[in-house]
This record gives structure tokens, sequence and C-alpha cells, in this order.
């Protein structure tokens, strides 16, 4: 599709403001993960880029023309909703790295555990062994 054709499918200013005000309640529910200590802030960071991300891409218009010719799809919202589904997929392998890290260090914790129980059994075996032989 050629520029003139993309531009003339460009989303109307009520799409852009109805995806501005679903953007505003997605940061502000992030804000408040935040404030009740359900999300850390470097967790919420990510949601935050790609909310800023997604507004300034919906009504920077050249910007989204120019990523829409780019990705050789004929309609803006293509556009926006593939680059939605490749940030998705970005916070899953993100999220799935995290959880990877935290299953290391459980596993490490377990085995520490496991060696400290097994010293502390060792230690009141011999104390009763000993108080035995008074």
């Amino acid at each position: 599709m050629n520029q003139m054709e993309i531009v003339a499918n460009l989303p109307p200013l009520h799409q852009k403001l109805a995806v501005t005000v679903l953007g505003l309640v997605a940061a502000y529910w992030v804000v408040r993960q935040v404030r009740h200590n359900r999300f850390h802030e470097s967790h919420a960071l990510p949601w935050f880029l790609g909310i800023g991300a997604g507004l300034l891409i919906v009504w920077c218009n050249p910007l989204l023309v120019t990523i829409t010719s780019l990705m050789g799809v004929g309609v803006p919202a293509s556009a926006l909703l593939l680059l939605s589904l490749f940030f998705l997929f970005l916070v899953c392998a993100w999220l799935t790295s995290m959880v990877s890290g935290q299953q290391r260090t459980i596993a490490k914790l377990v085995i520490e555990i496991s060696i400290l129980k097994s010293r502390v059994e060792d230690m009141a075996a011999r104390e009763t062994g000993e108080s035995d032989d008074r």
C-alpha cells in the first residue's frame, strides 16, 4: 500500500481519545497496584513504557504511517495490533526470565535449608548422646 492509502485509514479523533482514556485507566490501575504493594516498581516500568509508547504512536500520525508502511500492512490498526502483540510477547518473555531466576533461587534455598536441617539434627543427636553419657 502506498502512503496515501495508509493516511486515509488513520484512526479518527474519537478512536484516539478512546485509546487515550484506556491508556490513562491502565496507568491508573498500575499506579494503584504499586501503591498497594501488588506490583514492584521495577515491574511497573515496562507497563508504563508500553502505555506511553502506545499513546505516542497513536497520536503521532507520521510515526504511525511510517511504522505501518515499514511493517508492510495496509491499515494502521493492523500495525497497532501487531505492535501490541509484540509488546505482550516481550512482557511474557521478561516475566518468564524473572520466574526462571526465582525458580533457581528457590532451588538453592531448598538445598541450603536441607543442609542446615541436617546439621541441626546432627547437633541435636550429639547433644542427646552427650546427655545420655552423663
